[in-house]
Parts: structure tokens; sequence; C-alpha cells
């Protein structure tokens, strides 16, 4: 009974949190995932699901380690996620979002400079870039695999970012605050530290 209760609790908080991102204008119709790791299994939504209509029946379960799906049979790819989560034993969270944003980033590898508090440089510390790769497929897992290893922030070009975290209200956040960034960077050139620095993964 407290398995389910457990496995009920985070579905509501992977629906609560796309909900925001579709307010926030983090996700669109055509992709914005949230999973939320638990023991052995992840919780994660469907993509492309209209617009603030998520429901509970939108939230499969896969298995941890092998990516086959346990609980309510919407299949789709979720590669990225499962990587993620056996790579990183400290991460319950990732949030995989286009966030229209984006394109206010320079799409060279470089420095952002923004006047923002020494929480925020923490929290955005050693931003990752990798190369446009199709979405889920297996070369972007693989690629996200190895890039995630010392970063909880990873954009790939012309598709979207994703976002680590060791709790949803964390990883939606850094989000946040990946926002903002991209966002002030449009009217902010030469600013203060602290600087966010872009590596580009080979």
């Amino acid at each position: 009974m407290k398995a389910q209760s457990t496995k009920a609790a985070l579905v509501q908080q992977v629906v609560s949190f796309t909900r925001r991102c579709f307010d926030k204008g983090y996700f669109n119709t055509f992709r914005g995932e949230i999973s939320i790791k638990s023991e052995g299994y992840f919780i994660v939504n469907r993509p492309e699901i209209p617009r603030f209509d998520i429901a509970e029946q939108d939230v499969s379960t896969f298995d941890i380690y092998t990516g086959e799906i346990l609980e309510n049979g919407i299949r789709f790819p979720v590669n990225v996620h499962r990587v993620i989560y056996e790579r990183r034993s400290d991460i319950d969270c990732v949030f995989y979002a286009p966030l229209a944003s984006l394109p206010f980033l320079s799409s060279e590898a470089g420095e952002i400079q923004i006047a923002f508090t020494e929480e925020t440089s923490v929290m955005l510390k050693n931003i990752k870039r990798i190369p446009y790769q199709k979405s889920n497929s297996l070369s972007l897992a693989e690629t996200v695999r190895d890039a995630c290893v010392d970063t909880d922030i990873i954009i790939i070009d012309n598709l979207g970012v994703v976002v680590l975290g060791p709790s949803p209200a964390i990883a939606y956040y850094k989000l946040e605050l990946l926002d903002a960034v991209a966002k002030l960077n449009v009217f902010h050139r030469g600013g203060v530290l602290p600087k966010l620095k872009f590596i580009r993964t080979k």
C-alpha cells in the first residue's frame, strides 16, 4: 500500500510540474518531458500532450535498468532519462524541455556574463552544450550519458535543454534560472560576474 501511495504521489508531481512548464512556456505541444526516479523505476509524462490537458493516464512507469514499460501501456522513447539515472545516482528528476528562450543564447561556445547572485552562479555552473541529434535517439542518449557526468544542465543545439536535479523542485528552479539568463542575455552585453561558461563536448 505504501509503495502504491508513493507512486501515486510521484505521478501527481509529474502532472503538476508539467502543467507548470506549459504555463511558463517551457514546454510546447510537441515536446516536453519530466521524469522522477524511485526505487527501480522512473515515472515520465508522454511527449506531445495537448496544452494543459495532461492527466494521470498520460504518465507511464518504466524500468530504470531495462527501459521496459511497467505500467500504463503508453510506450514512447525514454532513452535520455534512463541513461542519466544509470549514470548519476544522485539525480532523482530530469526535465527535458524545448525552452523557447534558448535561441537567445549564443550558438557558439563562449561565456555569458550576467549580473546574478552567487547562488545563481552555483546552480547554473558548468553548463554543457552538445550537437543536435534526433530527439530521444540512442545516439543522443549516449552523448547525454557522457555529458552528464559533471554537469546538471545540457543544452542540445536546435532541440532543447536537459536539466537534472535531486528533486523536481530543484530541477525546476534551475530551468527557471536558465530561462531568465537566456532572456536577459538579449539585453546584457559585457555584464559583470559571475560568468556562466558553456563547454562544448567533442
